[in-house]
C-alpha cells in the first residue's frame, strides 16, 4: 500500500470532518451573502461529497456506494437546474441524507467498536455528532416543505437559506442551548426536536463511557503485557 493510501486509512475521518465543516459554514455564509444563488448551495454540496466520500474509504462496499449516492446527486442537480423541477431539488436532498446516514452508521461503529482509542476516532466522533445535527436539519426541511408553517420564527423564502435557518435550529436543538427564535410549532416537528435533543445527550454520554472504558481496557492490557515482559 502506498503512504498516501494509508494516510488515507488512518485519517479518514479529517476528511469527513473538513467536508461537514464546509457545508456548515458554507451553508451559513452563502445564505447571508447571496441567498438568491441556489447554484453557490449545490457546489457547496458536490464539495462535500468529492471530499467526505473518502471517509468511506475503510469499507469497500460502503466506498463505492458512496460514489453512487455522489454521482446520483450530481446528475439529479445538474437535472434540477436544465428542467427546473423542484422534484430535482428534494431528490438530490434525499440522495445527501443517504449519505449522511450512510457516514454516520460507518464513523459511530469505528466509534464505539473500533478498537484503540487515536486520533482518528476522536475526529470520527465530532463528525457523528455533527451528522446528527445535519441528519435532523434535513428532517426538519423536508417537514417544513410538507406541512408550510411547521416552525415559526423562519424568515428566508428560498430553499438554500431556509436549510441554513433550519440547520441553525437544528444544532441548536442538539446543544440543548434553545435560544427560542426558531420553535416548533406542527406536532411532528416537536416530536423530531426533543427526539434530537435526547439523541445529542444520550451521544454524548455513551460516547464519554465508550472512551474512558476503552481507555482503561487499552491501559491495563499494557500493564499486563509490560508485567509479563519483565517476568
Amino acid at each position: 500500500m502506498k503512504a498516501t493510501e494509508r494516510w488515507t486509512v488512518r485519517h479518514n475521518y479529517t476528511f469527513l470532518l473538513v467536508g461537514l465543516l464546509s457545508i456548515i459554514a458554507g451553508g451559513a455564509m452563502q445564505a447571508q451573502y447571496y441567498p438568491l444563488h441556489t447554484l453557490l448551495s449545490d457546489l457547496a454540496i458536490a464539495i462535500v461529497f468529492i471530499v467526505s466520500v473518502w471517509s468511506l474509504v475503510r469499507s469497500r462496499i460502503a466506498f463505492i456506494f458512496g460514489w453512487v449516492l455522489a454521482a446520483s446527486w450530481m446528475a439529479a442537480s445538474l437535472a434540477g437546474h436544465l428542467l427546473a423541477f423542484e422534484s430535482f431539488r428534494f431528490l438530490g436532498l434525499c440522495l445527501l441524507l443517504a449519505f449522511f446516514v450512510l457516514s454516520g452508521v460507518i464513523a459511530g461503529r469505528d466509534v464505539f467498536f473500533g478498537g484503540a482509542v487515536t486520533i482518528n476516532r476522536l475526529v470520527g466522533a465530532v463528525c457523528v455528532y455533527l451528522l446528527i445535527g445535519l441528519v435532523w436539519t434535513l428532517a426538519y426541511f423536508f417537514v417544513e416543505a410538507a406541512t408550510a408553517g411547521a416552525f415559526d420564527g423562519l424568515s428566508a423564502t428560498e430553499w438554500n437559506a431556509r436549510l441554513a435557518e433550519l440547520g441553525y435550529f437544528s444544532f441548536v436543538t442538539l446543544t440543548t442551548l434553545g435560544f427560542g427564535d426558531i420553535s416548533p410549532v406542527s406536532p411532528l416537528a416537536r416530536v423530531l426536536a426533543y427526539i434530537e435533543a435526547i439523541v445529542g445527550q444520550m451521544y454524548l454520554t455513551v460516547l464519554v463511557a465508550a472512551l474512558v472504558g476503552m481507555h482503561i481496557a487499552d491501559y491495563g492490557s499494557r500493564s499486563v503485557d509490560s508485567v509479563s515482559r519483565s517476568d
